[in-house]
């Protein structure tokens, strides 16, 4: 199918979801995949719970509201009230939807109404910042759409977007299922259905945002994971975008053959025997923008939110691009230190900017230049057992762990759960690692008898293994801000518990640190399956930018593999 008739399709397919009976599935989807994407973008773009000043927020293509709800949930009231916030969209559904959410939640300052991207009708330089969160990839003429979302930014205001870098989790699935039915069935699912462009590809990206006159670009790559429940989960999540393949790719003939209930119970048998009726989760993989504004008041606010981002590019390790070249967790414009990643909300990297999120999508983000000139762009040092800032905001229960390793473990040190209450609010307590007193162990062995049990093909006696455990005090609690609201926020009950005993460790020693997301996780599991050398995998990883796994760690998974009788006589 031609891109002029995909779009088309993706139009009605837009205008009609409310009439279709999928205004539960889109609000759903927008909680659990736009939203943690749409807070990483703006935490890159300066707005946050640390935001002081009133701004102007175009929320462009919004969908059923991603932006908007975002910020009335982070920003401090007196700003929020200060502030400005339009929420546009071209769907009159979507614009329905959006508006009954406003008012049944009571959204400040916000104004929803139908606006077109590739023509808004709104004044030249109006707003302070402009956000398209996963739409210019779909926007008929995405050109035109860029330009307008240009032109309405203030000189100096910021720009950010997403789109998707990868092949996201519900197509993969949906992809392998649609090859197990017993007949042909079509299946393509385009990254971008608009003619212009190459969305997916984050070196065109930042090279046409410069080309549009935007000064310090910044293109990262961010990953998250979204948790499917099970088969019927899965199945009511994705049924829409299932029937647009269809109505898409499959011929009138085909349809009638195999209607959509048929296909929907062949998709949810193939998930039920590939995951034994569990959940699971499905990976995102977008492209997001670090936008740096030339006002000195605005690089202050960024050059802090850049310490915090680098978090999550270290912590997962996956690459991002630089000059058209891949590497693990860096800056798009400067060499990566191969302790970072791209990132639903930053990157996934080593340390600097934006944490690198899993592999999800593209993201982008950049400032207005009135003069078209060039800047470089430099991001503060990572201070060692720096600790998160108070009020600091963690998106999930299920990403906690990734979020706070994101932050933690390029500066040094790594937490651990102590404990949680789970009614009502719910809290979960973290403490250092090296917190508690030493354990003891057995004396060292001597080197003769572990040559000679090498020698003997035997098991080697434990050595001396010396505790890191040192009595840290250093600790934080992560609290819900409401009952079931899922959107936590990082609290120091004592000040002295901020603060280590300790100097910082050596990050390749932690096995946090090396290891890799969900998605890449699995690729290996399969090379290891497939019967895949070490060294070849290796190389492979190494070439995907993750440079920090081990030998032995890939001996390991694979030693649990065969433990677990997945790599018989291998």
């Amino acid at each position: 199918m031609a891109a002029a008739e995909r779009t088309e399709t993706l139009r009605k397919f837009f205008n009609t979801f409310k009439s279709n009976g999928f205004k539960g599935i889109f609000l759903d989807n927008a909680r659990r995949v736009s939203e943690p994407l749409a807070t990483k973008m703006l935490k890159q773009m300066g707005l946050s719970e640390d935001t002081s000043t009133p701004f102007k927020v175009f929320e462009n293509t919004c969908g059923v509201g991603v932006v908007a709800p975002i910020l009335q949930q982070i920003i401090k009231p007196d700003v929020l009230k200060r502030s400005r916030i339009l929420s546009g969209d071209s769907s009159d559904q979507m614009v329905e939807v959006t508006q009954q959410r406003s008012e049944s939640e009571g959204w400040v300052n916000t104004e929803v109404r139908k606006v077109d991207a590739q023509k808004t009708g709104l004044e030249d330089g109006a707003f302070t910042h402009v956000a398209t969160n996963i739409g210019f990839h779909v926007v008929p003429d995405s050109e035109e759409a860029l330009n307008e979302a240009i032109r309405v930014l203030q000189p100096g205001g910021i720009l950010g977007l997403t789109t998707w870098h990868r092949e996201v989790g519900w197509v993969t699935e949906a992809k392998e299922a649609f090859k197990t039915f017993p007949f042909e069935a079509p299946f393509d699912v385009p990254l971008q259905t608009t003619a212009w462009g190459d969305w997916p590809d984050a070196n065109w990206l930042r090279k046409t945002l410069e080309e549009k006159g935007l000064e310090d670009v910044k293109v990262d790559l961010y990953a998250f994971l979204s948790h499917c429940d099970g088969p019927d989960h899965f199945v009511e999540l994705f049924e829409m975008m299932l029937e647009f393949v269809m109505n898409s790719v499959w011929s009138e003939e085909l349809r009638k053959a195999h209607p959509k209930e048929e296909v929907l119970q062949l998709v949810k048998e193939h998930v039920t025997k590939k995951y034994g009726g569990k959940g699971w989760d499905l990976s995102w993989m977008a492209e997001l923008g670090l936008p740096h504004n030339q006002l000195t008041s605005i690089l202050n606010a960024l050059a802090a939110i850049d310490r915090r981002l680098c978090r999550i590019e270290t912590a997962l390790k996956i690459p991002s691009f630089s000059n058209g070249n891949a590497n693990v967790a860096g800056s798009s414009s400067s060499p990566a230190n191969p302790a970072t990643m791209p990132q639903a909300a930053g990157h996934i990297s080593q340390a600097p900017p934006p944490p690198a999120l899993l592999p999800l999508t593209p993201s982008t983000g950049a400032t207005r230049n009135p003069t078209a000139s060039t800047a470089t762009t430099t991001h503060a040092p990572l201070i060692p057992l720096e600790p998160p800032p108070q009020g600091y905001t963690i998106s999930s229960r299920a990403a906690m762990q990734d979020e706070l390793d994101a932050w933690t473990l390029p500066r040094g040190y790594s937490m651990r759960i102590a404990g949680a209450k789970v009614t009502g609010k719910r809290k979960v307590r973290w403490v250092c690692f090296r917190g508690g007193e030493a354990r003891h162990h057995r004396p060292p062995v001597d080197e003769s008898v572990l040559r000679q049990a090498k020698a003997e093909g035997r098991r080697k006696p434990t050595t001396d293994r010396a505790s890191k455990k040192c009595g840290c005090l250093f600790k934080f609690e992560v609290v819900e801000t409401a009952r079931d609201s899922d959107v936590w926020i990082l609290h120091y009950p004592n000040e002295e518990h901020k603060v280590h005993n300790h100097g910082p460790s050596d990050t390749a020693s932690d096995p946090r640190a090396r290891k890799l997301p969900g998605f890449m996780a699995a690729e290996v599991d399969r090379w290891l399956k497939d019967g895949w050398l070490v060294s070849k995998i290796q190389e492979e990883l190494r070439s995907r930018g993750f440079t920090n796994v081990l030998n032995t760690d890939l001996y390991n998974r694979k030693r649990l593999l065969k433990k677990e009788g997945v790599l018989k006589g291998q």
